[in-house]
């Protein structure tokens, strides 16, 4: 699985450096191309009209700023997004971000780490993975007996039904990532040897961390689907059924990230989002995901995972052994990928759209510092989508991902703009 990133590079890039503001509702994917050397702007409040006119006050940029300084961006490497955003919620909002998405992650490595290392997997196999996901979700489904106003559970065995078998795509009515969207390390949890396993601590707190802030299960089953998707099939037969998937592989992870942007403190605790959370996660967790498949493209392919869909590869002639080829860098990027490629980022583009159309309807829902954290996770997510040069690029992983100190700058910017 994957996670997702989305604003405009604020570096100059040597060559033609006229300025362009990519948060345009009116850019086109065509004149979203980096190959042309433009300059973009950071995003700022005339970007979002009608957004929520309460300011960060000024003794909360100096926190902020406290909270910036303390990052170590070299130290955050595996997608560090989701993270570097929640650094700048209170620290009770950020400690719960990471305990439920280091609970996704176990059994995200359980799934990728097992199909990398097993390029044939058995019946048996199959089935031992998908027992493991079942155990996983069970964990969820515990802790929600004591969190209010969780809906009631499916049973486990609804999560491997007849709707996931091999080759279809997900049921219509899952819930609608980044992979696990941004986690680091695993503490309490072991998914290397084909077992997920959690201890009492870690169970105890994520018990906690979903009952006081009201997270519902319905993302940890959507997840648990997407992964039980990912045992029985090798890659996608639509970019509908991608874009299906993706509706547990990325956005349930990201609406944890949403819910706890939306909740509002209070003297009696944390209240719901005033919004429909779901909705408002879909367009940028999708819009990560399609960038990141296109950014992941050489790690996937050397770690036999392929996430793109077969029916777009048979248009333009692509298979698995030509895309590993063009990984390994053993053939030239054939003008079919390009073409596979430029088809995925027009219709990330249309997502993209749609997320600053839902920021500019929640800002005035939200408190003005999970504002912040929503726009920094878009403005990360943008960066590498800026980097996608359809027609000139080598889709190497050095050239489409920003460096630790690329990211840092952004985020400076971003909390300076503030």
């Amino acid at each position: 699985m994957k996670t997702s990133d989305t604003s405009c590079a604020d570096n100059i890039i040597p060559g033609n450096t006229k300025s362009r503001n990519c948060a345009s509702d009116n850019a086109k994917a065509k004149d979203l191309l980096p190959g042309d050397n433009v300059q973009y702007k950071s995003l700022t409040e005339s970007d979002f009209p009608g957004s929520n006119s309460s300011e960060i006050s000024r003794e909360d940029k100096i926190h902020l700023m406290d909270v910036f300084n303390s990052i170590d961006f070299d130290k955050i490497i595996d997608h560090p997004n989701i993270l570097i955003a929640a650094h700048f919620w209170d620290e009770d909002r950020y400690q719960a971000a990471k305990v439920c998405y280091r609970f996704m992650r176990a059994v995200d490595d359980l799934v990728d780490n097992y199909k990398s290392d097993h390029k044939v997997i058995s019946d048996t196999e199959r089935e031992k993975l998908e027992s493991e996901v079942s155990k996983w979700i069970s964990f969820a489904m515990q802790t929600s007996d004591n969190s209010p106003g969780n809906p009631a559970p499916e049973s486990i065995q609804g999560l491997a039904g007849p709707a996931l078998s091999a080759g279809s795509a997900l049921p219509a009515g899952s819930a609608g990532s980044d992979r696990s969207s941004g986690s680091s390390g695993s503490a309490g949890f072991t998914g290397s040897a084909g077992s997920v396993a959690i201890n009492r601590d870690t169970l105890k707190a994520l018990t906690s961390t979903m009952e006081r802030f009201h997270i519902p299960l319905w993302p940890f089953e959507a997840f648990a689907r997407s992964m039980i998707y990912d045992i029985y099939n090798d890659g996608f037969p639509t970019l509908q059924a991608f874009l299906d998937y993706s509706a547990g592989a990325s956005v349930a992870p990201a609406s944890i990230f949403v819910h706890l942007s939306g909740l509002r403190k209070t003297e009696k605790g944390y209240q719901a989002p005033a919004f429909d959370v779901r909705e408002v996660a879909t367009p940028c967790a999708i819009f990560s995901y399609l960038v990141h498949i296109i950014r992941d493209f050489v790690k996937d392919h050397t770690s036999n995972l392929n996430y793109f869909p077969l029916d777009l590869m048979k248009k333009y002639d692509l298979n698995r052994e030509n895309l590993l080829l063009m990984a390994l860098g053993k053939t030239q990027i054939a003008g079919g990928f390009r073409s596979m490629i430029s088809d995925l980022y027009s219709v990330a583009d249309e997502y993209r759209l749609n997320t600053l159309k839902t920021m500019k309807r929640i800002e005035p829902l939200v408190e003005p510092r999970s504002r912040l954290s929503l726009r920094i996770i878009f403005d990360l997510y943008s960066m590498v989508f800026e980097r996608i040069d359809i027609e000139n690029g080598n889709f190497t992983t050095a050239e489409l991902n920003p460096t630790a100190a690329q990211i840092k700058e952004r985020v400076r910017r971003q909390l300076l703009s503030e």
